[in-house]
């Protein structure tokens, strides 16, 4: 979330995601796994240390304040979080449940606001994308909403202007 106020370029952060991935990887690999966030069954977490990385590298180079690449990801790290307490509170289990993801959607939207209208989209697209099973939202989420804001900053530039 800060990735904006204190980088101005992109190569310590992807690095230091990489080592990041190096790090949840090695835990599945050697079976001394981290369980109060790493699952045996999926590497997901590798997953999206990956994906931040790649996403904050390349959108520097398309929009240097770097806000493209963090929104994608905050929309996975906050709202997928949100609906891992949500799910949590009421189930005590791993599951996906509406009450989640409409906690996700309410946090996306928020999060959206900063790249106007193209955000809000964004982060309720990616609110059901979430919910898809048997699929990574690691990187389902922060593809597709990069996806929807790299649309609107190249052909709908007037709709990513913040509300605020």
């Amino acid at each position: 979330m800060l990735l904006p106020f204190f980088v101005r370029e992109p190569v310590v952060p992807a690095a230091l995601a990489l080592g990041l991935a190096f790090a949840t990887y090695l835990p599945h690999k050697t079976g001394r796994l981290m369980y109060w966030f790493q699952d045996p069954d999926n590497i997901y977490e590798v997953d999206f240390t990956l994906i931040w990385g790649i996403i904050v590298l390349l959108t520097w180079y398309i929009d240097k304040t770097l806000w493209i690449g963090v929104i994608p990801v905050l929309f996975m790290a906050y709202g997928d979080g949100i609906t891992g307490i949500i799910r949590n509170l009421k189930y005590s289990k791993r599951t996906k449940a509406w009450e989640g993801t409409a906690g996700m959607l309410v946090l996306c939207i928020i999060i959206g606001a900063k790249m106007g209208p193209a955000g809000i989209l964004a982060g309720i697209v990616c609110s059901f994308v979430e919910r898809i099973e048997n699929v990574d939202d690691n990187l389902t989420v922060p593809t597709v909403s990069l996806s929807i804001l790299l649309i609107a900053h190249f052909y709908f530039p007037s709709f990513t202007i913040p509300f605020y």
